[in-house]
């Protein structure tokens, strides 16, 4: 996790009675520089190691951390070639680290920033030195932490570990039959269906030969193993359910530690208690939608439990019930590449592969990944916002919540009428209505972080949606925006809205023009020509409006 250019400038301004260390955490750390310039290369070369071996982060050079007062802090760094600097770092690392860096003038002194990216290997200098960093330092990459760490950053699976005891003392028979309820349901056809326990086990890949023996893997034992097993040899694996009824007080708790599929079933009894139900009514059909979709938090357990990091002995998962959202957290972060603003589109990874994969092979994880585009859908089909990822600073734990118990009654029973005239509405066209119910207008690079995809994606997005007729472009050029069509404002029952929306664009492009006089002191027709992609004349009345209105005053011409 990088910080940006503005943090590092607002925790400048205030060492003047606060001394640096103070903002250093996990993913943040401030260095005075070395008279020596190979000490300062060489420092960080180390810190870059320590960094990409945690979660990346961001050194600041030329900062004395343990002092306050502005001048005995920002001490500042001697000229330095930044770009001789990263090829040091990458040539002194191995595997090699590409660290972005950039330079900032504070006081009168120059001030260093290096980016170190979270590493996707174990990383040590070519001098075989590896640290990493926690809390607020960097310490020795110990020989336990160098075994845990691959499975951290799902460059191990965890899950496929065996164990040496007999594989049939440690599970649970009602497990096994339970996984098999589970694959009927879901695929009755499914050929693993007509194999005895052992070779149904080894389908799964739960089951693998070692030395002429069968073992059970670690995800064997999360799927169909007994109770007091799970406590013998996973005593991380539990999820503690609390039913909230404000930020510190909750009426109901439970501690469970059971098999995974035995898990989903105590958690949705609990979630069940106080979960009620919005009845939405389609001509002569009634659909009841529950405040906490079934499917969309059994998507975020599963998701919990198949990534969570197995190697974090004193973390679990968490799950907590409000009125108004419902939570789940679980220990390890974000694999490296993908962020909660691109998780929607990232690739499938998962940190336990096995685990993940005998999932599959039951039918309880879409094959893309862990279902996140299914909870995006469900959610917002019926009338809910979507849900939303979160990570801790350091990214070493993850938090999905599902907003808004209540309906969107009117967006859902349009979504609903779409379906029943053949136009169902994939995710896109759901994701940019349900952005445009909360918002009045998208901008392409708006509608681009809604959708997780580049400004040209977006824009074939909105396109096509204007070209379908649930949207219609407001304004032209580098003003255009877009809203939701007329039929789309009729049928949510809105229209006298949609009429107030039509009369905005020559408000907004006043808006613009005067943004522009802003930034630049003066405007002509030309530059409003391009700006808004209008004509002359409409340039030309624009400008009279704004000068008509004392906003502007015309520029007198010499001579």
């Amino acid at each position: 996790m990088f910080r940006t250019r503005d943090e590092i400038l607002n925790i400048l301004r205030q060492l003047g009675h606060r001394a640096a260390r103070e903002f250093e955490d996990e993913t943040l750390d401030f260095k005075a520089c070395p008279r020596d310039k190979r000490k300062i290369i060489q420092m960080v070369v180390e810190y870059a190691v320590c960094f990409a071996n945690a979660g990346g982060g961001t050194l600041v050079l030329g900062v004395d951390d343990r002092t306050t007062g502005l001048d005995k802090a920002v001490r500042g760094c001697p000229e330095l070639d930044l770009l001789e600097m990263k090829r040091t770092v990458y040539d002194s690392t191995d595997p090699k680290i590409l660290v972005e860096t950039e330079e900032l003038e504070f006081s009168g002194r120059r001030v260093i920033l290096i980016h170190i990216p979270e590493g996707t290997d174990v990383h040590t200098t070519t001098k075989g030195l590896a640290k990493i960093r926690v809390g607020k330092d960097c310490q020795p990459l110990t020989g336990t932490m160098r075994r845990i760490l691959p499975f951290r950053k799902g460059l191990a699976d965890f899950a496929a570990q065996t164990l040496a005891e007999p594989w049939a003392e440690l599970l649970d028979p009602e497990e096994i039959r339970r996984m098999r309820r589970t694959l009927q349901e879901r695929d009755p056809r499914s050929a693993l269906l007509q194999q005895p326990d052992e070779q149904f086990l080894q389908g799964l890949g739960l089951l693998v030969r070692e030395e002429e023996e069968l073992r059970l893997t670690i995800a064997g034992l999360l799927l169909a193993g007994r109770e007091d097993a799970l406590r013998e040899f996973l005593p991380q694996h539990e999820v503690t359910y609390l039913h909230m009824t404000s930020p510190m007080e909750y009426r109901r708790r439970r501690d469970l530690r059971q098999p995974i599929l035995k898990l989903l079933e105590s958690i949705h009894e609990a979630i069940s208690v106080d979960n009620p139900i919005f009845t939405l009514k389609v001509g002569l059909f009634h659909f009841e939608i529950p405040a906490f979709p079934p499917d969309v938090y059994r998507e975020a357990l599963l998701n919990a439990l198949t990534h969570r990091d197995y190697t974090d002995m004193s973390g679990r998962v968490m799950v907590w019930q409000y009125e108004n959202r419902l939570e789940v957290q679980n220990p390890g972060g974000l694999l490296p590449g993908i962020t909660p603003e691109n998780i929607l589109r990232a690739g499938p990874r998962h940190r336990n592969p096995l685990l993940a994969e005998a999932l599959q092979k039951l039918r309880l994880v879409e094959r893309s990944g862990v279902g996140i585009d299914r909870m995006f859908y469900i959610q917002l089909y019926h009338g809910k916002e979507p849900p939303s990822f979160e990570t801790d600073p350091a990214n070493s734990s993850l938090k999905v919540s599902l907003h808004n118990g209540v309906v969107d009654s009117t967006f859902a029973l349009f979504v609903r009428r779409e379906e029943e005239a053949g136009r169902p509405l994939g995710l896109d066209n759901l994701l940019v209505l349900s952005a445009l119910r909360r918002h009045r207008e998208l901008t392409t690079s708006m509608a681009a972080q809604v959708l997780q995809v580049d400004d040209r994606n977006a824009r074939s997005v909105l396109n096509r949606m204007v070209a379908q007729g649930y949207l219609e472009r407001g304004g032209r050029g580098k003003g255009t925006v877009f809203r939701l069509s007329g039929s789309v404002y009729e049928s949510l029952g809105q229209s006298i809205q949609y009429i107030r929306e039509k009369g905005i664009d020559e408000l907004r492009f006043e808006e613009l023009i005067l943004e522009y006089v802003r930034q630049y002191d003066s405007v002509s027709n030309r530059q409003v020509r391009e700006l808004l992609g209008v004509n002359r004349f409409v340039a030309t009345r624009l400008l009279r409006s704004l000068v008509k209105k004392r906003m502007l005053k015309p520029k007198t011409r010499r001579g």
